[in-house]
C-alpha cells in the first residue's frame, strides 16, 4: 500500500481519479485504510480488489491463505472467517454479503468483482 500512498500524496491534485487496492481492503486484512483515507481527501476513487478474499468468503473454502503482502494478524485465515461467519450468522445475514458490503463501506470504495456471481451470491439475502 505504500507506494499507492507514495503515488497520491506526491502527486499534483487532479493527477489521478481513481486507485486500485488489490488485496488491500477486506475482512482480513485492512492494511490500505490510509490510502482510502487519502485518496477520500483528494475526490479519487478507490476500487477493491479482493473482497471476497480469494473466494474464502463466497465458495466456504478455508483452505486458502491471505496473499503475500496481506495482513500480518497472528490468527489464521480459518480461525478469522469463523469469528466473521459468527457474527454473520448472529445478525441473520450471508458471510458473502458481510464481506461485500464491508469493501463497499468506505465512500470512496467500489469493489472490482471477477464475475457477476459473486455479486448475485451475496445479494440474495
Amino acid at each position: 500500500m505504500g507506494n499507492v500512498l507514495r503515488l497520491v500524496k506526491g502527486a499534483p491534485a487532479g493527477t489521478f481519479d481513481s486507485a486500485l487496492l488489490a488485496y488491500g481492503y477486506n475482512l482480513f486484512n485492512t492494511d490500505g485504510l490510509e490510502v482510502m483515507q487519502e485518496c477520500e481527501a483528494r475526490g479519487i476513487a478507490v476500487h477493491v480488489a479482493g473482497a471476497f478474499m480469494l473466494g474464502v468468503f463466497n465458495t466456504g473454502s478455508d483452505t486458502r491463505a491471505p496473499p503475500p503482502g496481506g495482513s500480518n494478524k497472528s490468527e489464521s485465515t480459518a480461525d478469522e472467517k469463523q469469528q466473521w461467519a459468527a457474527l454473520a450468522e448472529k445478525h441473520g445475514v450471508p458471510l458473502p454479503s458481510v464481506a461485500l458490503a464491508f469493501a463497499f463501506a468506505p465512500t470512496v470504495s467500489s469493489p472490482n468483482l471477477c464475475s457477476p456471481l459473486p455479486l448475485a451470491q451475496a445479494a440474495d439475502c
